[in-house]
């Protein structure tokens, strides 16, 4: 259950990320006049194809360093990021944008690691059933992570406010923070 509930964590972070970080740098390129760099579905192309890589990479680094070191380190690093990101909004755009990739890469480290922690840690005549409350505990989180962060940021003042998106993203990481203590169920 541990790997179950550390990647319900790390969904609800993917999914909230993902689905409001075009429009966060959508704010921020407007907040910043005559500010260039890659447009923000430009960020995110590139963040989902960096985050494809960084699974494989995270994958073989879980083998490499140990499964929960690996996911705990990408948790905390990727909580971190989080609860700073959203603040982040007069860095220089470009500046942003790279903080962002950079983003996408610790988000989805621990994915692959998490999902083959719960296949090798469920018991063999139940690996069925195992990765059945996997999918379905991991994308409900994921359904809600988006839904909470347009909670948190109309709450904190709406997306035309920078405390608001910083509270946001710091919501994500609050949740990042979770995964660790969840990896400790056995």
């Amino acid at each position: 259950m541990g790997y179950v509930l550390g990647y319900s964590t790390h969904t609800w972070e993917l999914f909230g990320a993902r689905s409001w970080m075009v429009a966060y740098l959508y704010w921020a390129l407007a907040s910043q006049p005559g500010a260039g760099g890659p447009s923000p579905t430009g960020v995110a192309t590139i963040g989902a194809l960096i985050a494809m890589v960084s699974s494989v990479v995270g994958a073989d680094m879980a083998v490499r360093i140990g499964r929960r070191r690996l996911c705990v380190v990408a948790m905390l690093g990727s909580g971190a990021l989080a609860m700073a990101i959203g603040f982040c909004n007069g860095l220089p755009y470009g500046a942003l944008a790279a903080l962002m990739l950079l983003y996408n890469a610790l988000i989805q480290a621990d994915s692959a690691a998490l999902t083959t922690g719960a296949v090798l840690a469920a018991d063999p005549d139940r690996r069925g059933a195992t990765l059945s409350v996997h999918s379905v505990l991991g994308f409900s989180a994921g359904f809600v992570g988006p839904l909470a962060f347009g909670m948190v940021l109309d709450a904190a003042g709406g997306a035309n406010t920078g405390m608001a998106w910083g509270l946001a993203f710091a919501s994500l990481g609050a949740v990042a923070a979770l995964g660790p203590l969840a990896l400790r169920i056995r």
